[in-house]
C-alpha cells in the first residue's frame, strides 16, 4: 500500500487542539526531507505551584523516558551491525562484568534479543541499578520467559549500560575496584558513549542522563494545577551512592533531551544524511533484512506500522511515566515517529518525522487522573490499588491509567459518581437503579462530586471505547466489545447492553496524540 500525503499544518493543528489547555506544557516538532522543521511549544516547564514559572520551549530539556531506548539502540547498532565476531546475533553474557557468575539460562541471549525484547527477561526485575542487575543475572531464583517471544523489558536495555562500555573498551572492569565505583564508572562511560556516537556527529552536546544544571528543565505534573516533581532530587530505592540516581539506572530510560536536540537527530536519520546511521544501519533498526524470526522487529522501536491503520509506515518509540509510578509526583510522556515513505519521493508523503514531549497528564480543567482499570474485575476505580475488588476481596489491581472530568463536554453524560467504599465509578441517579458494592454487599455509597463520561461510537488511539455500564452492579467496566466480562459484585461477570451507551475514556500518552493527529492530517 502506498504511503499517504500528509498536511503538516493540519497535523500541527490537531496536536494543538488535543493539548493546548489540557497539559502543563509541551514541545513539538515536525519535519521531513526537504521540509524545514516546524516547532511549536505551549505552556510551562515549571508552573507557579513550584515557584517562579519557566516556559516550556523547544530548548527545554525533558525526561524522555523509554525514548532513551532508541538512543541506546543506535549506539548498539553502530557497534554491532557488522559481520565481525561480535555482532547483533552474538551472545551478550561475555560482555557483562567478568566477575559475574552469569546464570546458565541467560547465556543463549543475544544482543538482538535484548534490542527486540525477545530475551525472556522481565519487565523490570528487582531494579535497574548495578547491584539489582547483578542479583538477577547471577541467580536463577526468578525464571526467565521463553527466548524469542516478545515481552517488553526495561531490564534488558539497562544491561546495555554495562555492555556498551565494555564493547567500546571504555571501562577496565577491574574486580579489585569496589563495586560501587565500578557501577559509577559504567554509568559515566555509557553516557559518554551515547553522547559521542549519537549526538556528537551532529555537534549536539547538551543531552545527559541527569537533570540539567541550569535548572530550566521540565518538572513532571499530575495535572496542570498541582505541584510537580523535580527529577534533580531523584534517588532510586536503596541507593547509597551520594549523587542523583538517574545515571546509575540509565539505559532503558533517564535521558534528558530537548526538542531542539532531538530534531537534529531525527532529521539526520530521516533524511538519510548518514552522520549517525548509514542507510543499512537504519534499515537494520527497522527490522528490514533481519534473520528469520526477527523480521519486522524494530531495535529500540515499539511499532513499525500505524496501530489503527495497520499498513501505513509508522516507526515509533514512546516513553514516560503515565502514572507517576517512579516518583509518585508527576507524569511525563514522550514520543518520536518516522512516517510516510522511507526514501525521498515527489510530494508530501515522506520521509517525515515528528516528536512530542510533554510534562503532565492530558486532563484539562476538572480533570481527575487518579482512575485505573482493575485487571481483576475490569472496573474503573480510584485510587490506584485501593478500594475493594469483587474478584479478590482486596484492593483493585491497577492496569491502565485514565482521565475523567467533572467538566461538562459535548456528548458527555453526567451523574457518574465514585463509591466511597469500593472506589468504583458508578451510575445510579435514583435509588431504584442497580447497585451492588463488593465492600459490604449493600448499595454503593456515592460521593458528592459528579463526573462526565463521553459517549462515542468508536475510540481513537488517545481515547479507548467499549467502556460500558453494568446493568447488575451499576459500575463502569471495560467490555472489550463483549456482552459480559470481568467480575461483578452481584455475581458472575459484568453484564453489558451492547445496544446501549458506549463510553470512551481518555488516556495519558504522547504517542497516542501523535498517531491520532497523523490520521487527521492525511490528505
Amino acid at each position: 500500500m502506498g504511503q499517504p500525503s500528509v498536511n503538516l499544518g493540519n497535523l500541527l493543528s490537531a496536536v494543538q487542539r488535543l493539548l493546548n489547555g489540557s497539559v502543563a506544557g509541551y514541545s513539538f516538532v515536525i519535519g521531513g526531507d526537504g521540509i524545514a522543521p516546524t516547532k511549536y511549544s505551549w505552556g510551562q516547564a515549571r508552573t507557579p505551584a513550584n515557584g517562579l514559572p519557566v516556559p516550556f520551549e523547544s530548548s527545554t530539556r525533558t525526561n524522555i523516558g523509554s525514548v532513551s531506548k532508541f538512543l541506546t539502540a543506535i549506539a548498539a547498532v553502530q557497534l554491532l551491525d557488522t559481520p565481525a565476531a561480535n555482532n547483533l546475533d552474538s551472545v551478550m553474557w561475555p560482555w557483562l562484568p567478568k566477575d559475574w557468575a552469569v546464570r546458565d539460562d541467560a547465556k543463549p541471549i543475544t544482543f538482538r534479543n535484548l534490542l527486540t525484547h525477545t530475551a525472556g527477561l522481565p519487565h523490570d526485575g528487582p531494579g535497574a541499578d548495578y547491584f539489582s542487575l547483578k542479583s538477577f543475572m547471577t541467580s536463577e531464583a526468578s525464571p526467565l520467559g521463553p527466548l524469542g517471544v516478545t515481552a517488553y523489558s526495561n531490564l534488558g536495555f539497562c544491561l546495555f549500560r554495562l555492555l556498551l562500555p565494555k564493547l567500546a573498551s571504555l571501562v577496565q572492569d577491574d574486580p579489585s575496584v569496589p563495586e560501587q565505583k565500578r557501577a559509577d564508572a559504567y554509568a559515566l562511560a555509557y553516557e559518554q558513549l551515547v553522547r559521542e556516537k549519537v549526538f556528537g556527529p551532529l555537534g549536539v552536546t547538551g543531552p545527559s542522563t541527569q537533570t540539567p544544571e541550569d535548572n530550566e528543565h521540565a518538572w513532571s505534573y499530575h495535572s496542570p494545577d498541582t505541584s510537580g516533581y523535580d527529577w534533580s532530587t531523584y534517588t532510586y530505592p536503596g541507593q547509597v551512592w551520594p549523587s542523583n540516581g538517574q545515571p546509575l539506572i540509565a539505559g532503558a530510560g533517564c535521558w534528558w533531551v530537548s526538542i531542539d536536540e532531538i530534531t537534529a537527530l531525527l532529521g539526520n536519520i530521516n533524511n538519510l544524511l548518514g552522520n549517525v546511521l548509514s542507510l543499512s544501519q537504519w534499515q537494520t533498526m527497522q527490522g528490514i533484512g533481519a534473520p528469520a524470526g526477527y523480521q519486522n522487529s524494530g531495535l529500540g522501536i515499539d511499532i513499525l506500522v500505524h496501530p489503527q491503520n495497520g499498513q501505513y509506515r509508522w516507526v515509533e518509540k514512546n516513553g514516560g511515566d503515565t502514572g507517576g509510578d517512579s516518583t509518585g509526583g508527576g507524569v511525563y510522556t514522550a514520543s518520536i515517529a518516522f512516517f510516510g515513505s522511507m526514501e525521498p519521493e515527489i510530494g508530501s508523503n515522506g520521509p517525515l518525522y515528528a516528536a512530542l514531549f510533554l510534562n503532565s497528564d492530558i486532563s484539562g480543567p476538572g480533570g481527575d487522573n487518579s482512575w485505573f482499570w482493575c485487571s481483576q474485575c475490569a472496573t474503573l476505580a480510584s485510587p490506584k490499588n485501593g478500594g475493594a475488588c469483587p474478584a479478590t476481596g482486596k484492593g483493585h489491581s491497577s492496569g491502565g491509567n485514565y482521565v475523567i472530568s467533572s467538566a461538562q463536554k459535548p456528548g458527555g453524560q453526567g451523574n457518574w459518581r465514585k463509591c466511597s467504599k469500593c472506589g468504583a465509578l458508578c451510575y445510579e441517579p435514583s435509588a431504584t437503579d442497580p447497585s451492588k458494592c463488593p465492600a459490604d454487599g449493600q448499595r454503593h455509597a456515592c460521593t458528592g462530586e459528579t463526573f462526565v463520561v463521553t459517549q462515542v461510537g468508536k475510540g481513537t488511539l488517545q481515547s479507548q471505547a467499549n467502556w460500558r455500564w453494568c446493568k447488575n452492579c451499576g459500575v463502569l467496566a471495560f467490555s472489550g466489545g463483549n456482552s459480559d466480562g470481568g467480575k461483578c459484585a452481584a455475581g458472575g461477570p459484568h453484564q453489558f447492553i451492547l445496544s446501549g451507551s458506549n463510553y470512551a475514556l481518555l488516556g495519558n500518552a504522547a504517542d497516542a496524540v501523535l498517531a491520532d493527529a497523523f490520521l487527521e492530517a492525511i490528505m
